[in-house]
């Protein structure tokens, strides 16, 4: 008796695991900022007039209705030396083409910010344009995901829960 039990237990925490990963899976829990990311920061970079460009963005994950700050970081392509004095436009645009922020900086050190709203989700592009007051622009690719459904989760591990609980009655295998 105590071995069925066993069974209709495992297949409890197997189903409950399965939910909660297709969850996951549903919501794109990835995000990217060109090519590399670093802990707590997405990070990337391109090369432009000599120039190599790198974009950081903080916080690592983007989620609506947080302040996000993005950094824009100009070297010089040969020496790696650090460039402050570099005019440039930092631009986010959606993938309908709609702009949700056109911001001008003098100099490469501004910190430019923007809180996403829910209907921001998705996939954007963060365009820094007119560097070093040229027609040379740099785009990277950017993910703001949904928040994390915790209801639903919550919904799974309560459910779980009463049919352990319950000791499997309602799984008659």
């Amino acid at each position: 008796m105590m071995h069925i039990y066993k069974e209709r237990l495992t297949i409890v925490l197997v189903v409950s695991a399965l939910i909660v990963t297709s969850f996951s899976i549903m919501n794109n829990y990835s995000y990217a900022a060109g090519d590399a990311e670093h802990t707590g920061m997405i990070h990337g970079g391109k090369s432009v007039l000599n120039m190599h460009v790198e974009l950081m963005v903080e916080p690592g994950v983007i989620e609506p209705n947080r302040v996000v700050a993005f950094y824009a970081k100009f070297m010089d392509n040969v020496t790696g030396e650090l460039l402050n004095d570099i005019p440039h436009t930092l631009v986010l645009v959606t993938s309908d083409g709609k702009e949700l922020l056109r911001e001008h900086a003098e100099r490469a050190d501004y910190r430019h910010t923007f809180v996403f709203g829910e209907e921001h989700k998705g996939q954007l592009i963060v365009r820094i344009e007119g560097i070093n007051n040229t027609d040379e622009s740099l785009e990277f690719p950017l993910t703001v995901i949904p928040e994390f459904p915790y209801v639903i989760l919550t919904i799974a591990v309560a459910s779980t829960l009463v049919l352990i609980m319950n000791r499997g009655r309602w799984l008659r295998i």
